[in-house]
């Protein structure tokens, strides 16, 4: 571990960041988690799922801008730009409230390491310009659907005048723009996502289940 000179403003010890997810999947798509521990047959339609993924948009994000409000809190959400199209005035709140919108893909399906460079920047700039539209600025970080950026995605969030991005977690350091101007990266946030331990991954069964084969327990890797 290489030390660098490094303090916080006003002589502060501590820095805490509080940073939200809205995200949603492609029309007639399921989250891979849930809180079913019972899969679906491949190519059902998995509606519950879809229903529980919207409850962030319609309920879940009205919940934690309130719950902020009360404390006193400022925080960043990381909106995926098809939610600012579903959930309009949800998104439009967050900005509102006193809170930083931050681009964060189109759908969680649509992973930019999927992409062809020219189809990533194509993403990028359209997901933006649908934030700003609905929240009335422009976003100025970013955050990969599952953090699955590539070579160029940081040239390109430069070239569409981000500050930041915060994908990589190779430090517990804010770091500043490289000497190409390229964004940094703030504190990295836990390694510990949510349903990482307690909820199941549809489709992949626990091997000490006696249920194995049958539609039994499934348990997410973590």
């Amino acid at each position: 571990m290489t030390k660098r000179p490094f303090a916080w403003p006003n002589g502060k010890r501590v820095a805490v960041t509080m940073t939200a997810m809205l995200e949603t999947w492609s029309e007639g798509k399921a989250p891979p988690y849930g809180v079913q521990a019972t899969p679906l047959r491949p190519g059902t339609v998995d509606h519950g799922g879809i229903a529980w993924g919207s409850y962030g948009g319609k309920v879940g994000v009205w919940r934690i801008i309130e719950l902020m409000r009360r404390n006193g809190m400022r925080g960043t959400f990381c909106v995926n730009a098809r939610c600012a199209e579903l959930f309009p005035e949800a998104v439009a709140q967050i900005v509102k409230s006193g809170h930083d919108v931050a681009g964060h893909g189109y759908v969680q399906d649509q992973l930019l390491a999927y992409l062809a460079p020219e189809e990533e920047r194509a993403t990028i700039a359209k997901c933006l310009d649908i934030l700003e539209k609905v929240v009335g600025t422009r976003p100025l970080g970013w955050l990969s659907p599952v953090l699955a950026f590539t070579e160029h995605t940081r040239g390109f969030l430069a070239e569409a005048g981000l500050l930041w991005h915060g994908d990589a977690r190779d430090s517990d350091l804010p770091a500043g723009p490289t000497i190409h101007g390229r964004p940094g990266g703030p504190p990295a946030k836990t390694d510990m996502a949510q349903f990482k331990i307690v909820i199941p991954k549809r489709g992949e069964e626990r091997k000490d289940d006696p249920q194995a084969g049958k539609g039994g327990t499934k348990v997410r890797k973590g």
